[in-house]
């Protein structure tokens, strides 16, 4: 009888350690399920390209074709700014520098945390359907070596074959809290003619954001119905008059930076000059655009 109860009890371990067992098992395959759902749907969330663990991409990856001239987006942790800017370099294959710029940080950038910037990419003469490297280099301030990092992607140049030029808008969507009154983002337009120059591109600065542009975030602080009156070159600055329809409902001096830096950015983009000065008729560039 004793080894009835005995050898019935070993039966009932056996099953009972089994099913413990298959129910372990069945766990670790449901966990790791778990885990790689998780890792693809991160995967299919994320927005950004992965060049470096501190650089990330919106919408460019290796080998893409990248239209010349144009504006590319990303992030980098805070530490890769100084005085909220990096250098970016467009080099050859072979090393050579063809084109050297500067990534611009939206918002504050003293932080460990990563800050979203932009990078206008000049148009590259002769380089069309060639392989070039864009390389976002660490500002390094110190100079020394040991600071300096890099990280590199391989784009294939495309030239459009429409006539490009660049205007500035304010964004409410790069900068909810309006940190900077006079920061503004370049939008890539499509000229109408052949002559892309300052001209062409106050006159589509003037026209506002398109509707696609405004659901981005993309807003102008100018009036409707600005025009350009008159234009001097004197050495390196350009002299610009505007209608007077520019002054109306001013406001205050967040919106007048916002202006002046709306057309002179979109002016010094277009024209070989180093300075503008903007007047409307009876005043001089000091008069003009005060709050």
């Amino acid at each position: 009888m004793k080894t009835f109860f005995y050898r019935s009890a070993m039966v009932l371990l056996m099953c009972m350690i089994v099913v413990a067992c298959q129910s372990s098992s069945d766990k670790q395959r449901n966990d790791q399920h778990n885990e790689d759902s998780k890792e693809e749907l991160v995967s299919e969330q994320k927005p950004y390209s992965n060049p470096g663990k501190e650089i990330r991409l919106d919408e460019v990856v290796e080998g893409q074709n990248l239209e010349f001239p144009n504006v590319v987006y990303g992030e980098a942790t805070g530490g890769w700014f100084f005085e909220a800017d990096f250098p970016v370099d467009i080099q050859s294959p072979s090393g050579e520098i063809l084109a050297q710029t500067y990534a611009q940080a939206i918002g504050p950038w003293m932080t460990s945390e990563y800050v979203s910037f932009f990078v206008e990419l000049p148009e590259l003469v002769n380089i069309n359907n060639k392989s070039v490297q864009l390389v976002f280099k660490k500002a390094n301030p110190s100079g020394l070596p040991e600071n300096d990092d890099s990280v590199s992607v391989s784009v294939n140049v495309v030239s459009d074959e429409e006539n490009e030029v660049f205007v500035y808008w304010s964004n409410d969507q790069f900068d909810p809290n309006a940190y900077n009154c006079g920061q503004v983002y370049p939008v890539v337009r499509n000229a109408s003619g052949e002559n892309t120059g300052y001209k062409e591109a106050l006159a589509l600065l003037f026209e506002g954001p398109t509707q696609s542009e405004k659901t981005e975030g993309y807003f102008t602080s100018i009036n409707e119905g600005v025009e350009l009156l008159q234009s001097d070159l004197e050495e390196e600055t350009l002299r610009i008059r505007l209608s007077p329809r520019l002054e109306e409902n001013l406001g205050g001096s967040c919106k007048v930076s916002a202006i002046r830096a709306q057309i002179q950015q979109t002016v010094l983009h277009a024209a070989d000059v180093s300075r503008v000065e903007i007047l409307v008729p009876g005043k001089t560039a000091g008069e003009t655009l005060q709050p």
